[in-house]
């Protein structure tokens, strides 16, 4: 009689355990809720569907009032499921691919996990503000996240850039700018700005892949002056 209570006190347990196992949302249902708070531009609700890891990624969007956010994201349907991964298709009118969205089980919770990229394609980002966010990152010296913003031939300009920095003996002075206007012709667009405390006024070119934005810094767009700035 005495191994009574031990044997409810296990039974209870049990009880509880696959109760709250039940009570888990399905992860279907945290994707939606995850996608709908990125609609609202309610970045603090996305990342309480999320990964430690995402939650971090998501930061850069908080403070970002300029973001257009992209209402047309339909789902395709169920990749795969199993017990600690999902995987779903989904689009984006005006994004020919088709992406995946992937949520990991963690202590009992479904949880989106999502890369920088995957973020961006929510939102549009105006192409002044695309261009204030990569020249900044040059400045800091933060070429793979400038790398970002660029199209695949900046890119590789991007790395020749990181290059010269790092030949350099004397540690190049930081700049701050002033970005003045954006102009759009379609698919293509251009920001002015200047150095603070100069009149000189500088281009940087950009253009359209799918919804988003990225400098273009290609020899047909750009000459480079001896300090590697950029004119139009």
């Amino acid at each position: 009689m005495k191994k009574q209570p031990a044997f409810f006190i296990l039974l209870y347990s049990i009880i509880v355990a696959l109760i709250a196992c039940n009570s888990a949302e399905p992860p279907k249902e945290i994707a939606q809720k995850f996608i709908n708070a990125l609609k609202k531009k309610d970045i603090a609700l996305a990342q309480s569907y999320s990964t430690s890891e995402t939650k971090a990624r998501l930061e850069d969007f908080k403070v970002d009032t300029s973001l257009v956010v992209s209402n047309e994201v339909e789902f395709l349907g169920e990749v795969s499921e199993d017990e600690s991964v999902a995987k779903y298709r989904y689009s984006i009118k005006g994004i020919d691919d088709e992406h995946i969205l992937v949520l990991e089980k963690t202590e009992e919770k479904w949880l989106v996990s999502i890369n920088k990229a995957q973020i961006g394609l929510f939102f549009t980002e105006p192409p002044i503000v695309v261009a204030r966010k990569f020249i900044n990152l040059l400045e800091d010296k933060k070429y793979k996240e400038a790398q970002f913003y660029a199209t695949e031939d900046t890119k590789r300009v991007v790395s020749l850039i990181e290059g010269f920095a790092n030949l350099s003996a004397t540690p190049k002075e930081k700049k701050e700018y002033a970005f003045i206007e954006e102009k759009i012709i379609g698919s293509k667009a251009s920001v002015t700005y200047k150095e603070k405390g100069s009149d000189e006024i500088q281009t940087i070119f950009l253009y359209k892949e799918g919804k988003t934005w990225k400098i273009s810094m290609s020899k047909e767009d750009y000459t480079f002056d001896k300090n590697r700035n950029i004119r139009e």
